[in-house]
């Protein structure tokens, strides 16, 4: 996310580090929450992301959200 992005999403200025820091950190919150998930809860959460990256509107992190579910699912063929 850019500093533009984050001022345009939050209306305030934003130190860069810190942005950056929030962002590591929800992204362990993640899958430190994907990990206790059901493989019926995974599909869902999965399938959901998917829907929400391929609308017309990006929304930032979304990928990378898809990407670390992915990722916890990897040992879950059926999920890929």
């Amino acid at each position: 996310m850019t500093d533009d992005e984050a001022r345009m999403l939050t209306g305030t200025e934003l130190d860069p580090q810190k942005l950056y820091m929030q962002v590591e950190g929800l992204k362990d919150v993640l899958k430190l929450a994907v990990s206790g998930l059901s493989q019926q809860s995974l599909r869902n959460l999965q399938e959901a992301l998917e829907k929400v990256c391929a609308g017309s509107v990006e929304i930032p992190g979304m990928a990378e959200a898809l990407e670390i579910v992915k990722e916890h699912s990897s040992g879950a063929p059926h999920l890929q």
